[in-house]
């Protein structure tokens, strides 16, 4: 395996480890405090029918931004034809971006380790996105990178932090319905 595929697995590897610590903490912080409803409010107050609703809405969006900033979504998005691997690359950056952009609001109804996860997918897709286009030559198409990536992907099915974002944001989500 040559050293970019190394550097990008050891990411993966301590965001994914980072990732888990803070689910892991935050559990045995609701546990130590006493909070025996497993709601994140001050004062371990119930929360109200409303308050619920959104945050239970907001854990959906993220779960949706999820599956939009995947790589092998994106790259099912996008029509490959006429496209350089540079115009690809500037499409699916831009794309994870976007949806990014489009959903930080949701922040506010969220644990902070949630959406510092959220912040490690988006920059760890765009970083592989970039990371693999800079190792192909000039002249590949979009084709060649979209083959690349999810080479990349299936070479290690840890690869990308999603499906380990998307079990905090499930977990979490479980805890408030308690």
């Amino acid at each position: 395996m040559d050293p970019m595929a190394w550097l990008i697995l050891l990411i993966i590897a301590v965001t994914a480890v980072a990732v888990l610590y803070f689910i892991r903490s935050e559990k045995k912080e609701t546990t130590m405090a006493g909070n025996t409803t497993n709601n994140p409010t001050p004062g371990n107050a119930p929360l109200n029918p409303e308050a619920l609703r959104l945050k239970l809405q907001a854990y959906e969006r993220l779960t949706i931004l999820c599956e939009r900033i995947g790589l092998n979504n994106l790259i099912s998005r996008f029509n490959h034809d006429g496209f350089s691997r540079r115009q690809l690359q500037g499409a699916m950056t831009d794309a994870i971006k976007t949806e990014y952009e489009y959903n930080v609001s949701q922040q506010i109804y969220v644990t902070p380790q949630i959406w510092e996860a959220i912040t490690n997918l988006k920059e760890q897709n765009i970083f592989i996105v970039n990371q693999i286009a800079a190792a192909l030559p000039a002249e590949a198409s979009a084709r060649d990178l979209s083959k690349a990536i999810l080479q990349f992907l299936d070479a290690d099915k840890n690869a990308s932090l999603q499906s380990i974002v998307m079990q905090a944001i499930g977990h979490e989500a479980k805890q408030l319905m308690l």
